[in-house]
């Protein structure tokens, strides 16, 4: 059954744009001459604050350039600041606007004494012959929500489970007496790792993936789905790693897991997301040898499953 799901599912496809990951948020105002919002704010006085400086320096005033110095980063500490141009500019000088937050007070004072004749000089001015405009800064929010993907998985789950009827279990007791489910994180992280152990489970997993928990476990009429879900939209780079990581998932499984519990366990590895669809007749080798593996552990491991969307709510459905 475990694998005849896992070919269904490759008649399932993905969809490309999937709802569950579509969301924006407008952080300038709709119409030119409306109420600012606070992020036009902080880029209007960013722009303001570099034409000052850009002032102060061609008069020889160290002392204005060093107070307007100081006044930036200020502001570059707020929320946001990551959209804006300025900041933008910083890997052009090998320094992302990550390192420049974690960095003590006179490090950034004199990272931005360099950065600030740098920007004005290749970047400040050009901006200001074409017109600096706030659209800037919603495109680079709109860009930046490519890399919220691992959270908005989460999000997928809980609604996923919700809809299909499954509780979250505040506690234990919950887990144990209903179709729930709980996450192996937060506040119930330590409980989970509890229940775990209570079932007897070696989860051998764990100890080659840096001692993680599972996403979430299910229990469904005491049926126990461990399940691990990664949201991937392309190969390459860290993506690779992390498929085989999932794939890794079920090639363990539970001998010996009843030990008078009365539960029936299962791995499940969840990949959401449109490189699912590689998986249909994949071209590069290495796909076709992570389709393998799966096939292969799957005949090994009967009670596991290699699901996407359309097959996980067949699972908890």
């Amino acid at each position: 059954m475990n694998k005849q799901l896992f070919f269904d599912c490759l008649g399932h496809r993905e969809p490309l744009i999937d709802p569950y990951y579509c969301s924006e948020e407008l952080i300038i105002s709709r119409a030119s001459g409306a109420q600012p919002t606070r992020e036009m704010l902080l880029w209007g006085g960013v722009r303001d604050r570099l034409t000052a400086a850009d002032v102060a320096k061609k008069d020889g005033d160290d002392d204005g350039f060093a107070r307007h110095a100081r006044e930036l980063d200020r502001l570059l500490l707020q929320p946001s600041a990551n959209f804006l141009e300025f900041t933008s500019f910083f890997p052009a000088l090998d320094v992302s606007y990550s390192i420049y937050r974690k960095l003590p007070e006179h490090s950034r004072l004199d990272f931005l004494s360099r950065a600030m004749v740098e920007y004005i000089e290749k970047r400040h001015r050009v901006y200001m012959s074409h017109g600096y405009t706030p659209v800037t800064i919603q495109v680079r929010r709109d860009f930046e929500k490519h890399k919220t993907g691992g959270s908005s998985a989460r999000r997928k789950l809980d609604a996923l489970l919700p809809a299909a009827g499954f509780e979250k279990a505040a506690n234990l007791d919950d887990f144990r007496a209903t179709n729930s489910f709980i996450h192996a994180d937060g506040a119930l992280y330590n409980q989970c790792e509890y229940w775990l152990r209570a079932l007897g489970m070696k989860f051998e997993w764990r100890a080659t993936h840096q001692d993680k928990l599972p996403d979430v476990v299910i229990n469904k009429h005491g049926r126990i789905f461990v399940v691990e879900c990664k949201h991937m939209k392309e190969v390459g780079g860290g993506q690779d790693k992390q498929l085989t990581e999932l794939i890794d998932l079920i090639r363990y499984q539970e001998p010996d897991f009843d030990r008078g519990q009365g539960f029936d366990i299962s791995y499940v590895a969840f990949l959401d997301g449109v490189l699912f669809n590689e998986l249909v007749q994949p071209s590069a080798a290495k796909m076709r040898r992570q389709k393998f593996d799966i096939e292969d552990f799957l005949t090994r491991n009967p009670d596991n499953y290699f699901v996407n969307t359309w097959g996980f709510n067949q699972l908890i459905g």
